[in-house]
């Protein structure tokens, strides 16, 4: 009877960590911890503090989404006046994959009957490494006993990039977004490091 004690109370154990750790969901302010990591290869490092200036000149401008390849891909302008909803909803997709695969990964593996690299002229800069960067890393084996995963991170990345939009790209689905975070209700769990206040370190010579 008490060795069945101790088990039930062990599964239950489980069963209360796995339950907190579904939980967690992606979110900006998860993101602009990730983001403000310091350190060679971090968000920070290689974009710069507002998405922009950063230490990598080959790195994307995230202040100005309709800069980057997967917009150029998805048929620019055009493609997003017709269908607003169907083009973020791919943008996402793209975005988030190679946030968390990093761009050789990602120009290698990800495929779409609506993805052709091709048209962005040039695959994605090998110097982005996404979620798969050292400082990212680190900080994720920080919080992965709180149940963040990779998948949570990357997603987390990208709604907090969305905060540096100076083409208002994203104000299209700015409502849809308010409710996503609103339903998904930022848990206490939820990591966000102290941003950093101090730009970028400048990239080391030699």
């Amino acid at each position: 009877m008490l060795l069945a004690m101790k088990i039930f109370a062990v599964l239950f154990a489980l069963f209360l960590v796995s339950s907190d750790a579904s939980a967690l969901t992606a979110s900006s302010k998860m993101g602009k911890g990730l983001y403000s990591q310091k350190g060679a290869n971090s968000c920070l490092y290689c974009h710069g503090v507002s998405g922009e200036g950063g230490s990598v000149k080959a790195a994307a401008k995230l202040s100005r989404p309709k800069t980057w390849k997967i917009y150029k891909i998805l048929g620019g302008d055009a493609a997003f006046k017709k269908d607003k909803d169907s083009f973020l909803k791919q943008m996402k997709e793209a975005t988030v994959n190679v946030i968390l695969q990093g761009a050789i990964r990602h120009n290698a593996t990800f495929k779409k009957p609506w993805f052709d690299l091709k048209k962005a002229g040039k695959p994605y800069d090998a110097q982005m490494l996404g979620v798969m960067g050292a400082p990212s890393m680190a900080w994720l084996r920080k919080y992965k006993s709180k149940g963040v995963t990779k998948e949570i991170a990357a997603e987390s990345a990208y709604l907090y990039v969305q905060s540096f939009d100076k083409d208002s790209l994203f104000g299209a689905s700015k409502v849809e977004n308010k409710k996503s975070e609103k339903n998904k209700t930022e848990n206490k769990n939820a990591p966000a490091d102290k941003p950093a206040e101090a730009k970028a370190s400048p990239a080391k010579k030699g």
